[in-house]
């Protein structure tokens, strides 16, 4: 049933997929351009930082899945970069990301479960 649920719905899957893609690729640029080698100055050993387009991308991917937030954040906020700017953007990033993107899926989920339980009583 499951199988079968996910693939009726891969279409809108595909979409909610690419518009997660366009997201993190849009906030990987602000981060880039925002803290860029910024992260290595306050701490030489930071695994997530925006010095390039990879490292940065799965930084905001940690984000968008509220891993290690709080790392990111304690050192977004040691930066040379105006804490409100550097505030505005994490949280941002992690509300449009998480609480809406992510739940976006979750709901095109739970409906193709729902009409597939309504058809199955038919």
């Amino acid at each position: 049933m499951l199988a079968k649920v996910i693939v009726s719905i891969a279409d809108k899957l595909l979409y909610i997929f690419l518009l997660l893609v366009l997201y993190i690729f849009i906030y990987t640029l602000i981060g880039m351009t925002i803290f860029g080698g910024k992260f290595s100055e306050v701490h030489s050993t930071v695994r997530m930082n925006f010095d390039s387009f990879l490292e940065s991308a799965f930084s905001v991917f940690n984000l968008v899945t509220i891993v290690l937030w709080t790392d990111i954040l304690k050192v977004a906020l040691r930066t040379s970069v105006n804490p409100a700017i550097s505030i505005t953007y994490l949280i941002s990033c992690i509300f449009i990301g998480d609480f809406i993107i992510m739940n976006l899926v979750l709901a095109t989920l739970i409906g193709a479960f729902n009409s597939s339980l309504f058809e199955k009583e038919k």
